[in-house]
């Protein structure tokens, strides 16, 4: 009996060492994973890239209650350009989804099937090209928007669909060779963006000339590594300071309202360390604006803007 108890603990000691030198070597194998270098920006996939992007929109009153809500849904596919023969990367437009609070969801057709060349060369600082686009994006194509219905948007609706491209390519360009990321090596890397930068807002006719966005700062840090649907992904956290912007609208002819609020943005976007392409982000945006027509205040809200990007298969991507 003795000499099977010396055996019991014999075996639980030699099962407690293995427990304890896996339970070692698994610390020492995150200690090391956590402190290596990463090369974050190597040479993109040439593969054709699809995404889905939904952008959800609350709209609040200053005392709290819902004053409505808005949803953008874009299929966007990027065929990349090859970098060493200086090609720009083409993007185009599958649909452009829109909804109105419990509406019906509505397309807007006059994007479907919409390309635009996208090349990070052939912007200056600001990111605007020769012709004062921002990101090159040309204005044109959202101005007299209607949907499927065959309604003519406001312009509010039709800047935020502007903006929902906008948006894609501001958070696509931080996980590219110039974005800033191309310092990063090790996790808790991180690169700081000083205020006070003020750059024009511009929409063709719909947002009049005179509209301002004045940045309020914002960090960049490497801040992990995770899985995406099985993939080695870096998290870029992103966040800024709270901006401020003034935007005039010409609702309909000789009527304009200026809209004045500050903002602030926060966001997690994950890198494929493979592709070097954004598999995912989650970017939460938070506005307070006061509107006035002349000399009146007609409106005041805070607006939670929640965008998701995803990259998925063609299969995906193309199966409404």
């Amino acid at each position: 009996m003795k000499a099977k108890y010396r055996v019991m603990l014999v075996c639980t000691a030699l099962l407690a060492a293995i427990s304890l030198g896996a339970s070692a070597s698994a610390e020492e194998g995150s200690a090391l994973t956590l402190h290596q270098e990463y090369d974050l920006v190597g040479n993109r996939s040439l593969e054709t890239r699809y995404y889905l992007m939904e952008r959800k929109v609350s709209l609040i009153e200053e005392d709290g209650t819902s004053k409505g809500k808005e949803k953008y849904i874009l299929r966007l596919m990027i065929e990349p350009g090859d970098r060493l023969a200086e090609e720009a990367d083409k993007y185009t437009c599958l649909e452009l989804a829109m909804q109105k609070g419990d509406g019906p969801e509505v397309t807007i057709p006059a994007l479907e099937g919409w390309s635009f060349d996208f090349s990070r060369g052939s912007l200056d600082e600001a990111m605007l090209d020769e012709e004062g686009l921002f990101f090159g994006v040309p204005h044109s194509r959202f101005e007299d928007l209607s949907d499927s219905s065959g309604e003519v948007l406001e312009p509010i609706n039709a800047y935020q669909i502007y903006d929902v491209f906008i948006g894609f390519l501001s958070f696509n360009i931080l996980t590219d060779t110039d974005g800033g990321i191309q310092d990063f090596k090790r996790i808790g890397d991180t690169i700081l963006q000083p205020a006070g930068s003020e750059s024009p807002i511009s929409m063709g006719d719909t947002i009049k000339e005179g509209s301002t966005f004045k940045d309020g700062g914002s960090r960049l840090e490497f801040s992990g590594l995770s899985l995406v649907d099985g993939i080695p992904c870096a998290i870029l956290s992103y966040g800024t300071g709270m901006g401020s912007f003034t935007m005039t609208f010409e609702v309909m002819p000789g009527m304009e309202v200026t809209s004045f609020g500050v903002t602030y943005i926060t966001a997690n976007i994950y890198l494929d360390l493979s592709s070097k392409w954004m598999k995912k982000a989650e970017i939460t945006v938070v506005d307070s604006t006061k509107s006035i027509l002349g000399d009146q205040v007609i409106d005041r809200s805070i607006a939670q803007t929640i965008n998701t990007i995803k990259a998925v298969s063609e299969a995906e991507f193309r199966v409404p």
